[in-house]
């Protein structure tokens, strides 16, 4: 990929961040909240979420010697679905 090419790709994700921040701030439960209380609940939903890609990546590779490894990585992928 060129310079240019990561740098459209890098727009139009940012384009789609924004638009999906709309979208959830135009929810009629989020309309009346504080924005601070917004921002917080989507800092954390996405520390969640990372939290669950790293849970089932440790299972899939085997990095806890206190679990026995994931027979596949099918947890690891639909985490990441």
């Amino acid at each position: 990929m060129t310079a240019n090419g990561a740098a459209d790709q890098s727009g139009r994700i940012n384009a789609g961040v924004h638009a999906v921040s709309r979208w959830i701030d135009a929810h009629p439960d989020n309309r009346d909240r504080d924005p601070e209380a917004l921002l917080w609940g989507r800092v954390t939903k996405v520390g969640e979420e990372a939290g669950e890609v790293i849970a089932a990546l440790v299972g899939a590779t085997g990095h806890n010697p206190r679990q026995r490894p994931l027979r596949s990585d099918g947890r690891c992928v639909s985490a990441f679905a």
